[in-house]
């Protein structure tokens, strides 16, 4: 380089963590939206999830998302009987509720204000409309409706009462000619787990199309999931469908706390400080998980780090203990329906012994290789390819010292990346760089 040309920070985004929080700092990525959880389990100190959003190249949102569903409730419910009451059996008061469907999503919405016919006749027995109206709501695709049990008292007073199901209209208007309620199935209620400072959870996941998070300070064993198809809807009816948001402490055992949660093929594997257990539905591994139908079998009793991150490698976990220096790998046997493993540092636990690792990350191609930070500085790698039994671990020695690595898909290889902490001695003072490996396929061993 000779002179010339220009150098300007690209983007720049602030985040509210302390420096001191960030390893254990944990995240999940559904596209271009990553969740962003940090409780510090040393120092008690949490932060409220965030979700860093990349609308462009030079565009970025950092925020907490909005629990709620995707779409608002109608303003205004009304509902007029016809004919009035004049005689006979009743009068009768009938009230109505309605829910908007959102057209993009299929998201309902919370329900709207309570509309009341009063002084209208008792339609199970004689012949009479209830015509039931709404405001509209933008970006509804339909409208549900709900009525509760009629009031012969014919005060409208049905505060308290559950509505259920009784139509759709992708107007907004509907008329009610006795249909009856179909109390299974009623109107969402609004909830977020999330309110207040009781709950700023530790570790997210995706699990069976829902966002879960857990691992709070206040309720460490407990996680939350969303509604399917619809993270940041945690709205759950009374009573309960499969499609509600789900909360569970399935274990009845010491409280560990949730580190991490893994979905694998037979369901959600969740490392706490002291075991590993796999979640999913009561029907078996791989069954769904709904909010009444909630099972947990015990897997592996080691425990799990709670700053290192689980490796999942085809059908294969490698997870660092909770406590020493050991790597471990679990496997799933489709046959037992369990996971047990191996101390994959045995053979160089001269690597490991009073040292730990900090970061690492998969590269499959071409070498099938773990790369991974010790918390001293020191570059790991991990040959691993488990259908041969390799197990190859060796130390990489560098002008520097290793303090974060990761891998970025770049055909024809998954490429490395490492942040590294070096030792300018011209201006005598440490700087931090941004290094790719090559991509490791040579024609000569120059």
């Amino acid at each position: 380089y000779t002179g010339g040309g220009t150098v300007a920070r690209l983007y720049t985004i602030a985040t509210p963590y302390a420096a001191e929080d960030l390893p254990y700092l944990k995240w999940a990525q559904s596209q271009d939206v990553m969740s962003l959880c940090l409780v510090n389990q040393e120092t008690q100190q949490d932060y409220e999830q965030q979700e860093l959003t990349r609308l462009a190249a030079d565009d970025w949102t950092l925020a907490p998302p909005a629990f709620a569903s995707s779409i608002g409730a109608p303003a205004s419910c009304t509902a007029t009987p016809d004919p009035v009451y004049a005689s006979g059996p009743g009068p009768a008061a009938y009230g109505y509720v309605v829910t908007a469907i959102d057209a993009a999503t299929g998201q309902e919405s919370v329900a709207s204000p309570i509309g009341v016919a009063t002084n209208a006749v008792d339609i199970s027995g004689q012949f009479g409309t209830i015509t039931v109206t709404w405001a509209a709501v933008t970006g509804a695709g339909a409208y549900n409706i709900y009525r509760a049990t009629p009031d012969f008292t014919n005060t409208g007073v049905f505060t308290g009462q559950l509505f259920g199901y009784v139509g759709r209209s992708r107007t907004t208007s509907w008329q009610d000619t006795n249909i009856i309620p179909d109390f299974t199935t009623t109107p969402p209620l609004q909830r977020n787990p999330f309110s207040g400072t009781g709950f700023f959870p530790g570790v997210v996941a995706y699990f069976q199309q829902r966002r879960a998070y857990a691992g709070s300070l206040n309720a460490p064993d407990t996680y939350e999931m969303s509604q399917p198809g619809a993270y940041r809807n945690f709205d759950r009816a009374d009573p309960p469908i499969d499609s509600d948001a789900i909360t569970g402490t399935p274990w009845a055992v010491q409280v560990n706390g949730i580190q991490w949660m893994l979905p694998m093929p037979g369901g959600l594997v969740v490392f706490t400080g002291k075991d590993a257990w796999q979640v999913s539905g009561t029907g078996g591994a791989g069954s769904p998980i709904t909010p009444s139908q909630q099972s947990a079998q015990p897997q592996e009793s080691i425990g799990c780090s709670p700053t290192l991150p689980p490796l999942k490698i085809s059908y294969a976990i490698l997870h660092g203990q909770a406590l020493g220096s050991v790597i471990r790998e679990i496997n799933y046997n489709f046959y037992f329906n369990i996971y047990a493993g191996i101390d994959v540092t045995q053979l160089s636990s001269h690597l490991f012994q009073f040292n730990q690792v900090v970061q690492w990350a998969w590269a499959q191609e071409p070498w099938r290789v773990v790369w991974a930070v010790r918390d001293d500085g020191k570059m790991l790698s991990l040959t691993y390819v488990k259908d041969e039994e390799v197990r190859a671990w060796c130390r990489h020695d560098t002008n520097g010292l290793a303090v974060s690595v990761s891998v970025a898909s770049e055909p024809p290889v998954n490429a490395v990346y490492w942040i590294v902490k070096r030792y300018i001695r011209g201006p005598r003072k440490w700087v931090y760089c941004q290094e790719r490996m090559d991509n490791r396929l040579w024609e000569n061993v120059e």
